[in-house]
């Protein structure tokens, strides 16, 4: 998994200063996805990746999920894993919730076929 998060991270990169400005949220719950695959409940980082999510154009700012554009921007992501997350989450009314159970679904699901 650490190939995963290694892949997923460049993507991000460019806007993670932006994200933990609006969040603010303690970069060192980053550090430690990225580097232990600790996913944090913590509220701050959940919005962190709303911000990501909606930067990005992952998410509109009515909730709505861009599978494609899930899979397309993360290596990794398979259509069909951000199509079935995106579906799992649609009811969820929070965007900083969403955007924190659209990553863990998509990271537990790859961690069934990836080794850590």
């Amino acid at each position: 998994m650490t190939d995963v998060r290694n892949a997923w991270y460049g993507p991000l990169a460019p806007i993670k200063t932006q994200c933990f400005c609006q969040s603010h949220s303690d970069p060192q719950l980053s550090v430690d996805f990225y580097k232990y695959g600790t996913l944090s409940n913590d509220p701050c980082f959940k919005c962190q990746l709303k911000c990501y999510g909606l930067t990005l154009g992952i998410m509109t700012p009515s909730g709505q999920i861009d599978a494609q554009a899930w899979s397309n921007l993360l290596p990794y992501v398979t259509p069909q894993i951000a199509q079935n997350c995106s579906n799992s989450i649609a009811s969820e009314p929070d965007l900083c919730e969403k955007a924190y159970l659209l990553v863990k679904c998509s990271y537990d699901a790859l961690a069934q076929q990836y080794s850590p």
